[in-house]
Parts: structure tokens; sequence; C-alpha cells
């Protein structure tokens, strides 16, 4: 009963690792995307 318990413990904190993670992936891939498309913008005003 305990090690299960155990088990569980490890799956629930390995998953909020996993949700972190990928929440902060997709904020750095929002941040890198809006600077990549300012800089196109900056791009076509020059032009």
């Amino acid at each position: 009963m305990q090690a299960s318990l155990t088990v569980n413990v490890r799956r629930k904190r390995r998953n909020k690792a996993r949700k972190r993670l990928l929440s902060g992936g997709a904020l750095l891939n929002s941040i890198i995307n809006r600077r990549r498309s300012r800089k196109l913008e900056s791009r076509i005003c020059i032009s």
C-alpha cells in the first residue's frame, strides 16, 4: 500500500515537471515568434 502511494506521488511530480517544461517551452516559442515577426515588420518597413 505504502509503496504504491510513493509511486503515485512520484508520477504526480513528474507530470508537474513535464507540464512546467511544456508551458515554459510554449512561452519561449511565443517570445521568439514575436521577435521574428517584429524583425520581419521592420524589414518590410525599411524596404
